[in-house]
């Protein structure tokens, strides 16, 4: 599967409709949007939903509870 974080602006272009050149642009105009958008299209492909993501929240304060008490 490889980085996941190197998802090209070209994959995200054909999962959502764009252009690569509107990708681009959006990722320098509006960096928040763009993030968003790599996040659902990450989510996509390893097929995770709300519930997958709550839990790891979850587990990930659980976590960083047991690192801060020692």
């Amino acid at each position: 599967m490889g980085d996941l974080r190197k998802v090209s602006g070209k994959e995200i272009a054909c999962a959502i409709g764009k252009t690569p050149p509107a990708i681009t642009y959006m990722k320098k105009q509006n960096y928040i949007e763009f993030l968003f958008i790599k996040l659902g299209y990450l989510c996509n492909r390893l097929d995770l939903d709300e519930d997958d993501l709550v839990a790891m929240y979850k587990l990930k304060r659980i976590r960083l509870k047991t690192i801060a008490q020692g």
